[in-house]
């Protein structure tokens, strides 16, 4: 590791962690997110093993809408605020002459998510 890195790593109080694609013990986080996704993804294809890459948008929806158990919430409610939406509610979508209020909602539900996800980390 190079002086720069090591400097860096000292001064941020972290420590550099290096691995391969074929020995990611390092993280442990990557490797619970692959078992997940791999679980889920033999569980989505099933017998369709020619048709595996058609059902990854399905398997990316999936996961991200799932709930963390850390955090009570799923990635996609952490980035975007919001609980994904399922076909269903996509139906009776009404348009809401009050956009700017809607936008201030929204961006108050945003700095309210992001403060109880900090403390919850």
């Amino acid at each position: 590791m190079s002086y720069f890195w090591k400097t860096l790593c000292h001064k941020m109080g972290t420590k550099l962690k290096i691995f391969t694609a074929f020995h990611p013990q390092t993280d442990s986080q990557t490797e619970v997110v692959n078992t997940s996704l791999g679980n889920l993804l033999r569980c989505l294809v099933g017998e369709h093993l020619r048709n595996w890459d058609l059902i990854l948008p399905t398997t990316e929806f999936v996961y991200n809408s799932s709930c963390n158990m850390s955090i009570s919430m799923s990635p996609f409610e952490v980035v975007l605020g919001y609980k994904p939406r399922k076909l269903i509610d996509l139906i009776l979508m009404i348009q809401h002459p009050r956009v700017f209020e809607l936008a201030y909602a929204f961006a108050s539900h945003i700095h309210d998510l992001r403060k109880e996800i900090s403390k919850k980390i």
